[in-house]
Formats: structure tokens, sequence, C-alpha cells
């Protein structure tokens, strides 16, 4: 089989490609670079000739793993650039794919799309308003939830089986090595390697977060490949921990003697997102997620040989 993914060179596109690179054959697309990756041996290509091959392959599965995040200075300056280059880069992506024949796609997106804070659970048959969103990441949100309903309707269009998956934040090995464009866990353990004294975290450290180990999103990834398509789905595992004790967890493994500083700005206002993973659970009910504290450990390790 013939794998596409299209934001091979980012955090989950990157992890991927590691787990299917021995067995299967890679077209990896992003920004800047096309590779083939065959029996483990990577070229450099044009999308011109990659597009001739894909044309002469009849079993090819793809995947949209690009996304492009926000730092917060550069997000409050201009946020519609990260609306138009979201859209932007779905749109590369169905071209890409559109005189290819594709067995199935999967897209991954984001909590974000469910808005600021819920009493109830959300889940993925919801009806999603824009005006739920939150303010702070009102243009990442819409981003993500335009995607979506683009990615959607060319897939009905097209007879395209798919799946929607929904993520909360994901960390782990090969995640970016930008502080200001990492998320949370990465920014905090590269920012503490650099022991500095005092360290200025964003919010208030009262929000309450779930984060997913990447590990357990390709571990995932590779099951439904086995399975007909899902259309939305929602992955995370409903366990929550505040960006305090994150904080004291890491500051604690890595450098004891900073000082931590919370400073009440951040860009997003949402203070805990509830979101429902029934549906994973009554389909993949022995599933088990990485405890949290042997991924923590991976990370570090993994980000203290990148600094070295």
């Amino acid at each position: 089989m013939s794998v596409i993914i299209f934001g091979g060179n980012g955090f989950i596109g990157a992890n991927l490609i590691n787990k299917l690179k021995e067995k299967e054959t890679i077209y990896s697309f992003n920004s800047k670079y096309n590779y083939l990756i065959k029996n483990g041996s990577k070229i450099n290509i044009t999308s011109k000739y990659a597009i001739s091959l894909l044309k002469k392959d009849k079993n090819i599965e793809a995947y949209f793993c690009s996304s492009v995040r926000y730092n917060p200075i550069h997000y409050k300056k201009k946020p519609l650039d990260i609306y138009k280059k979201n859209i932007f880069i779905l749109i590369q992506f169905l071209k890409l794919i559109s005189n290819i024949k594709i067995k199935k796609v999967t897209l991954l997106s984001s909590y974000a799309v469910y808005g600021h804070n819920r009493k109830s659970k959300c889940y993925e048959n919801e009806i999603i308003d824009k005006s739920y969103f939150s303010k702070g990441e009102n243009f990442y949100a819409l981003s993500k939830h335009n995607q979506e309903q683009i990615f959607i309707s060319y897939c009905e269009q097209k007879d395209l089986p798919f799946n929607i998956v929904r993520l909360p934040s994901i960390f782990g090995e090969n995640s970016s090595l930008v502080i200001k464009n990492a998320h949370v866990i990465p920014s905090l353990i590269m920012k503490l390697i650099r022991e500095p004294k005092e360290l200025d975290i964003f919010g208030t450290g009262n929000e309450k977060r779930e984060f997913i180990y990447v590990g357990d999103l390709i571990k995932f990834l590779l099951k439904i490949r086995k399975i007909k398509a899902l259309n939305i789905i929602n992955f995370g595992s409903c366990k929550f921990i505040t960006i305090k004790k994150l904080s004291y967890i890491l500051n604690k493994k890595i450098s004891p003697t900073s000082i931590l500083h919370y400073n009440n700005k951040s860009i997003s206002d949402v203070p805990m997102r509830f979101v429902s993973n029934k549906k994973l659970l009554t389909i993949f009910k022995n599933f088990k997620f990485t405890e949290f504290d042997i991924a923590i450990k991976k990370t570090i390790s993994w980000y203290k040989k990148q600094s070295k």
C-alpha cells in the first residue's frame, strides 16, 4: 500500500512516517520538500513526479497532518494569518489528491472546534456554532471548523471514505524545537532544560488541559487503517491536569531550582474543554493510553538529546 502524508515534516506526520517507513511506500508532502520513502530510504522528489507515480497506484491512503499553529505575539498582531494559512494548506491537500484514486483519507483536527468551556460533554455529532468559540483563539478554531466542513463536502462529492480525528493537545518525541511555536509541554520542557532562574508561564496556572502522548495517537491511526471509515471521532482520555500541576511535575524532573511565575496572560480563554471519548471507547474497548509519567519521561529524554 502507498501512503500520502501531507505535513510529513511536522510533529505528527514525522512520527507516523517513522512507524510506516519500513513497510509502506510513503509520499511525504510539506511546504518545502517532498519525499518518496521506500524500504526505509528517502529521496527528494517533485510534486509532479510524485503525482505521476501515484496515478499508477490503486491502493492509496492519505493523511492530512498539517496545521499552522500560532505563537501569542504573532497571533495578537495578525490573527487572520492563522485562518488563511490553515485553509490554504487544506485546499493544497485536496488539489493534490483530486486526480488520484484514494482508498480512504484521514484529517487530523482539533478540540478547538468545540469552542469554550461547557457544562456538559461535547460529542462528535453536536452541531458546532461559531458563537461558542473562544474569543482568544477564535480564528484558529474557526479555521479548524471550516477545514472540517470543506473536507467533508469534498469527500461526500467524491464518495470518498473519510475519518476526522479531533484531538486535544499532543506531546512527545519529534515535536517542535522552536519554543514560540511549541505546545504547552514541549515549550515548558525546552525552557526548563535551559535552566532559567525564573520562568514566565502563560495563564493563571489553574487552567485544566487534556494531554495525549503522540505514541498513543500513532497507535490509534494504525488501528483505524484496518477498519471502515469512522467519519468523526474524538481521540482523548478525558483525563485532565492543571497547568500549575504540570509545571510543578516538569520543574521537579528537569530544573528543581527554577522559580515559576504565572503571568495571567493567555491567548486561550478556555478554563477547561470537556470532550467525550464514548465513541472511541465503544469501538476500541481495550485501547490503553500510556501512563502520563512514562510519556513525560520519554519526551524529556528526547528533548535533552536534541539539546546536546
